[in-house]
């Protein structure tokens, strides 16, 4: 089976897609946020740090202290967050893992992946954080391989 994401990537998206508009606007707890999305909080804290330094968030320790985005959540993407988690390797390498493939050395799947991974880029970058956030709106409902065709 084909994973898009790491485990930590997902355990992201899902912690995001549990904010709420305030949460969003005025930050959050990362304890709440996991709570809320029932996944562990000391994992995620890890990533969430991660991307403190990769400057999706602004953190503050202490009493009243937590995450903040450091830009709108209208203004970041899907893309931006996976690819702040797990580097960009799954839009830039071969889907079979082989070292070589290229156009003029391309492997079985190549031409296929490459259209593809070119749609899943796309549909990444349209989905932003702000998306995520709304009721009734989760990332099952955006990426289902018949969106993809």
């Amino acid at each position: 089976m084909l994973q898009i994401y790491s485990k930590g990537c997902e355990y992201v998206i899902r912690a995001l897609s549990c904010m709420d508009q305030k949460e969003c606007k005025h930050g959050f707890s990362i304890s709440n946020i996991c709570q809320k999305a029932r996944i562990p909080v000391w994992f995620t804290r890890k990533i969430f740090q991660s991307l403190v330094k990769q400057g999706v968030f602004m953190s503050k320790h202490g009493p009243g202290g937590g995450y903040r985005f450091k830009k709108d959540p209208k203004k970041i993407s899907l893309l931006t967050i996976i690819t702040a988690v797990d580097g960009d390797a799954l839009f830039k390498t071969c889907i079979l893992g082989r070292p070589h493939c290229n156009s003029e050395n391309p492997c079985s799947v190549h031409s296929s992946w490459g259209k593809t991974r070119e749609k899943l880029i796309s549909k990444f970058r349209s989905i932003t954080i702000k998306d995520l956030t709304r009721k009734n709106i989760r990332l099952h409902s955006h990426i289902h391989p018949g969106n993809l065709s």
